[in-house]
């Protein structure tokens, strides 16, 4: 299936220590969607961009940061953040950090998520979150 007039989407991401869960919003760029589990080599993230790009381009991409409930930085944090800068040396992108308390505790509680697609629901919420308040402001 090939889009006509495919246009920038963002690209939402859910980082862990051993996998990354992406999701990529819709051309409107008002909901997000749950796109794949990669791993978290630089050839990955790399791989996720070139798709990404060459399908219409890249609006933004939006990076899950784990705070706590008082909205401390973690330890995962600075994780999240080295994540997310060597993922602004491959894309031009702006890269963006939301909220993601409790995604991955709410797809799991809810069974929202297909076997193995747990990472890249979450990197969904993430993504409709940011979305959501974009459209908000």
């Amino acid at each position: 299936y090939h889009r006509a007039l495919a246009m920038p989407r963002f690209i939402g991401i859910d980082y862990g220590d051993v996998r990354v869960g992406t999701a990529t919003s819709d051309d409107s760029e008002a909901f997000a969607f749950p796109d794949t589990v990669m791993g978290t080599s630089d050839e990955d993230a790399k791989s996720l961009l070139d798709r990404v790009a060459s399908s219409g381009g890249i609006s933004g991409i939006v990076v899950g940061l784990p705070l706590n409930f008082g909205g401390a930085e973690t330890e995962q944090t600075a994780k999240v953040r080295e994540y997310a800068r060597r993922l602004g040396t491959f894309t031009s992108a702006p890269i963006f950090f939301e909220n993601e308390v409790l995604t991955t505790t709410t797809v799991t509680k809810n069974n929202a998520a297909k076997s193995g697609m747990v990472d890249a629901s979450a990197a969904a919420l993430i993504l409709q979150q940011f979305l959501d308040k974009r459209r908000k402001a």
